[in-house]
């Protein structure tokens, strides 16, 4: 019987000292969603961003516990260490990082979270992205079935023009056009894939498009500024 007890109890003391450990571990870590979809219409996820050479983020908070922000940290390169980039409130989910990101380096990020009593749980899952330079002097034919042209640095092998209606933010169009490998100049007409919402646009109608360069690399990519155009004029 004495010998049932001190199985007993030593039993109860690893149980003990086991969730103690874990509750020394801190607050889960927020997840950080990789990159989205190329034909996404709605862009969750590490990505490139029309606005600036930056890489976008976007997490979800860590199930089941109470936060009260989250840190954000960074490495450039394959070699170095990672640093503190940016601390966060409990409610942020989105971050545009535009701290000297330059294209052709690979970014790598990690994020941890912190408690009410201002302990550091443990890292999240790392994620990555490289910059790739972006389409550039976009124009384009202003008919109802308009020819998109742009302009390259570089030969990726494939680009993804998106087209919106700019009155409702509708998507109208989204296409992945091969590379032609035969200069720097591209183009592609309208609904050369049969794909488009309406067969020609509407006239009098305004709309906005932007050339996704997709990296020849495993998540890299660049999106180039959005383009307006009045359809029929």
């Amino acid at each position: 019987m004495k010998k049932m007890a001190v199985i007993v109890i030593s039993a109860l003391t690893w149980l003990g000292c086991g969730t103690q450990g874990e509750e020394d571990k801190g607050p889960a870590p927020p997840t950080l969603l990789p990159p989205p979809d190329d034909l996404a219409v709605v862009e969750k996820g590490i990505d490139a961003v029309p606005e600036a050479d930056a890489i976008q983020l976007d997490w979800l908070p860590p199930e089941g516990q109470e936060v009260t922000g989250y840190r954000l940290y960074r490495r450039a390169g394959q070699s170095g260490s990672f640093l503190l980039l940016k601390s966060f409130k409990a409610q942020d989910t989105t971050f545009v990082d535009a701290s000297g990101v330059a294209p052709q380096t690979r970014y790598f990020y990690f994020m941890t979270s912190i408690d009410h009593g201002g302990r550091e749980g443990p890292p999240s899952d790392t994620v990555d992205y490289m910059l790739v330079p972006k389409a550039f002097n976009l124009h384009c034919t202003a008919s109802l079935t308009p020819v998109f042209r742009w302009h390259i640095d570089t030969y990726p092998s494939q680009y993804v023009l998106k087209l919106f209606d700019l009155s409702d933010e509708s998507k109208v169009w989204f296409t992945v056009v091969q590379s032609d490998f035969a200069d720097l100049d591209e183009e592609v007409a309208y609904n050369w894939d049969s794909t488009a919402v309406t067969p020609t646009l509407t006239a009098g109608r305004t709309y906005r498009w932007r050339v996704d360069v997709v990296g020849t690399e495993r998540n890299s990519g660049s999106e180039s500024n959005w383009s307006r155009f009045t359809a029929g004029r």
